[in-house]
């Protein structure tokens, strides 16, 4: 779990991406629609996929990338107001919008932050020419092939899944069913942190967090896996994700609610 910059390479990313400046690492066939940039992380404009063009629009996060929370912290429609940069489907800047309300962040059990903007999904279309990602509804398939899109450094990452992680740890906190990305692949770095994780039909089906840096056993920046007998392992360089089908367990009428019969989202 990278988020942590230096201010001076913030300022000059986004500074790029306000004047639409393309870094030559980004992958020239990479659609960036959809995407945003942070002032710490990246992240994704997305939708439910029975969202209507009247519904405000949502962005999708890791909830570190809101703050380093309490092992058991939730926070549930907190009045919350952060820049986030919208990316055209070039990478060049289209725009910036503000979130008006932090609807849903834990990093208990999963590692998300779900921001609403003041803007309905038909207003950024029209004004801004930004389309969301819809979040799919099911688990994705054990070695399903993925791309791991950063709207902060404007980089895409091709891989594909190695499982899951029965418990994942970092730290402090305890992350279940991690997507689990193949050794070597989708090397992600500081930045990538939110970025959406992304199937064959471009559809998100899971979050990108974390990655072992330095081989360390269950350290900051260094998680290591417990299986399902409680034996842990570490595998330095291996990338993580976490899991976003179980918003569709916790919805009602496209609203989250926590007391949903079966609802997989720690409660407060």
């Amino acid at each position: 779990m990278r988020r942590a910059l230096p201010a001076a390479l913030v300022s000059a990313v986004l500074s790029a991406l306000m004047l639409g400046a393309m870094p030559a690492a980004a992958v020239p066939a990479t659609n960036f629609d959809g995407l945003v940039a942070l002032s710490n992380c990246s992240g994704a404009v997305i939708r439910w996929s029975s969202s209507v063009g009247s519904d405000k629009a949502l962005v999708l996060t890791n909830g570190h990338c809101f703050e380093l929370m309490g092992a058991t912290q939730v926070v549930v429609g907190q009045p919350a107001v952060r820049d986030v940069y919208l990316l055209s489907p070039a990478g060049g800047s289209a725009g910036t919008v503000q979130t008006t309300k932090l609807l849903y962040a834990t990093m208990n059990q999963t590692d998300v932050a779900l921001y609403q903007l003041g803007l309905t999904f038909k207003q950024l279309r029209v004004q801004y020419g930004v389309h969301p990602i819809t979040l799919a509804s099911a688990r994705p398939g054990k070695y399903a092939a993925i791309s791991i899109i950063s709207g902060y450094w404007l980089t895409e990452y091709d891989c594909h899944l190695h499982g899951f992680a029965y418990r994942l740890h970092e730290d402090v906190w305890t992350w279940r069913n991690s997507l689990r990305y193949e050794d070597g692949g989708c090397p992600v770095i500081g930045g990538t942190s939110g970025s959406p994780v992304l199937n064959a039909s471009r559809l998100e089906i899971g979050i990108n967090n974390t990655r072992n840096e330095d081989g360390e056993m269950c350290t900051l920046n260094n998680p290591c896996e417990e299986n399902r007998q409680g034996a842990e392992t570490v595998h330095p360089g291996r990338g993580y994700g976490e899991e976003t089908w179980i918003f569709y367990t916790c919805l009602s009428s496209r609203k989250i609610d926590l007391s949903k019969i079966g609802c997989r989202l720690a409660k407060p």
